[in-house]
């Protein structure tokens, strides 16, 4: 079966949550927050999603309930999921959209294990300034122990870095790459939507 999901990738705080609530206005367009599925050394993928995965991912971070995939823990009607891209489509039909797949930021370090598993995958990165990106962080941390953690800093340096590298890669492969800056995002919002929906081959829609 041919794969085209869509993964909006960001560094931590560089505004991956605000671009996917614009992108999900649109009404071809239903993006998954943050299931964080492919987030595993790829030599485990033939282990991974063997025999309770799904109930393994609602564990982990309540992706299905979160997406309103099941009701009261209830996972009647899920019996076709049995891969991330059979939950992909579940959550599009949904929603009657054609364009599927997901944001999350810990993709960072995973964007050559997304190109070699989805070859014909789009990805949409954001960029911000690494200083704002680490003022932002340390403002969260006031209130959010995940940033506050010990060694998080250097943890968040590596992935970013790790970013850099795999993007550079997958430009270098001919991978289907759109760029994006938070500052340009912020400044242009309507500009950026525009470029995003001819990226993705859809109409642009206003409420985005």
């Amino acid at each position: 079966m041919n794969s085209n999901p869509v993964f909006v990738v960001g560094f931590f705080r560089s505004g991956t949550s605000l671009l996917y609530s614009l992108l999900n206005q649109h009404p071809e367009l239903a993006l998954m927050y943050e299931c964080d599925v492919w987030d595993f050394p790829e030599g485990l993928s033939a282990a991974r999603f063997q025999r309770n995965w799904l109930e393994r991912q609602e564990f982990f971070n309540r992706a299905l309930s979160r997406h309103r995939l099941v009701l009261g823990g209830s996972q009647r009607g899920l019996d076709n999921i049995d891969t991330p891209e059979s939950q992909y489509r579940t959550f599009s039909e949904l929603k009657g959209a054609a364009v599927w797949g997901e944001k999350s930021p810990v993709y960072c370090s995973r964007l050559r294990q997304l190109a070699k598993r989805f070859p014909q995958a789009r990805f949409i990165l954001l960029w911000r300034d690494p200083v704002e990106i680490y003022q932002s962080i340390l403002y969260a941390g006031r209130k959010a122990p995940f940033f506050r953690r010990k060694g998080m800093l250097a943890r968040l340096i590596c992935q970013q870095e790790a970013m850099i590298r795999q993007a550079g890669d997958l430009n270098r492969a001919g991978a289907r790459l759109h760029h994006v800056t938070y500052s340009q995002l912020v400044d242009d919002t309507e500009g950026v939507c525009r470029g995003i929906c001819q990226f993705l081959g859809v109409e642009f829609d206003g409420r985005m």
